[in-house]
């Protein structure tokens, strides 16, 4: 799975999305200050708070 950036209104549906296409539990991080660099949500406009990825993703 790519990671994904989402809000805090969405976390739960990236989640669920994340467990869908991979089989795999996924990894939630909170978005550091210098990671946001206006990054939006993957599911609306809003800021994105957390990254979404599986435990098998090189890039978290």
């Amino acid at each position: 799975m790519k990671e994904k950036f989402v809000c805090e209104n969405h976390i739960e549906e990236a989640l669920d999305d994340a467990v869908f296409e991979e089989n795999a539990m996924p990894v939630m991080n909170v978005v550091s200050d210098v990671d946001k660099l206006g990054m939006k949500c993957a599911y609306c406009e809003q800021e994105s708070i957390y990254i979404v990825t599986n435990i098998h993703s090189d890039t978290k």
